[in-house]
Formats: structure tokens, sequence, C-alpha cells
């Protein structure tokens, strides 16, 4: 956890909206929660939009590691500025 790994979150996130394969992307969105690095939050809230429900899922569950609640399935309540 902490800053140990977070020089690698910018790779992460790439990786995380850019990868077609739903695996790769869901993987990333793990790992960013495993790093514990907040920088990360956007980029994890438009996850939660994700087609496939693994990635989705594991966004959640990662911001839900980063911030220590649910604050829901929708972006909009993890980042009320996040653009539509």
């Amino acid at each position: 956890g902490g800053g140990r790994a977070a020089h690698g979150v910018p790779c992460l996130v790439g990786r995380r909206g850019d990868d077609k394969a739903a695996r790769v992307r869901t993987n990333a969105a793990w790992a960013v929660g495993e790093i514990g690095d907040n920088s990360a939050t956007r980029a994890l809230a438009q996850a939660l939009r994700d087609a496939d429900g693994y990635v989705s899922g594991t966004a959640r569950a990662s911001l839900q590691k980063l911030y220590g609640e649910d604050r829901g399935p929708a972006p909009e309540d993890w980042l009320p500025d996040l653009e539509r």
C-alpha cells in the first residue's frame, strides 16, 4: 500500500482506460486500489461506467478501499464535478 508503487499509477490508469481486454482493465483497477494512491480517483470513477461488470465492480471496490466507504455505483457520487 501507500506510496511504495505510486509511480506506477499513471501507467495503470492508462491501461485501465485504453485496453480492449476487460481482464486488463479489471486488473489495472484492482492494482490501483492495492497501491492505495487516490490520484486515480477520477479514472476509477469513470470505470464505474464500464460495460463489463467485473471492471466496474473492481473499480468500485478499489474506490471503497481508497476512501473507506461505499458512495455507490454512480461516478457522480465519487466526484460531484465529473464530466458526464
